[in-house]
């Protein structure tokens, strides 16, 4: 979606979105971005949330992933016949050949029926695929 031009109706209901996120206060999981430094990629890598940024940490201090790649493809879905793109957060290869595709959210967004249509998207795919597929939360970030 970088670059694109999102239509006024768009905005505006990404706008109406983040009021209610606040009055409800609940955080809106853009606080923190920016970028870090993956010695298993040797590169750069973007974070659009703080959760992000943890997961990065995290999967650097595990000797079993070889290599991971950040926003590695779209996948296409439909929601309320509406043709739209959801793109994972993260893809996983293993030392031992097996691949992951992780989205991280924080546990409040799994409540969006949207939200829940694009993660069956993903595990949808990632099982045709003979991947693994996981959604990493606060719990599994260990920060609560």
């Amino acid at each position: 979606m970088k670059g694109k031009q999102k239509t006024l109706k768009t905005r505006e209901k990404m706008s109406e979105a983040m009021v209610i996120r606040f009055q409800n206060g609940k955080n809106t999981g853009y606080g923190k971005q920016g970028n870090f430094f993956s010695k298993k990629n040797n590169k750069k890598l973007h974070y659009r949330s703080s959760y992000e940024l943890v997961a990065y940490q995290i999967l650097e201090q595990m000797s079993k992933v070889q290599t991971y790649e950040v926003e590695p493809f779209g996948i296409p879905y439909q929601y309320k016949g509406e043709y739209h793109t959801t793109i994972p957060d993260l893809l996983i290869t293993y030392t031992d050949g097996v691949k992951e595709l992780i989205e991280v959210k924080p546990c409040w967004k799994l409540e969006d029926d949207q939200e829940q249509t694009k993660l069956n998207v993903m595990k949808f795919y990632s099982r045709r695929r003979g991947m693994d597929f996981s959604v990493w939360t606060e719990k599994e970030l260990r920060l609560n």
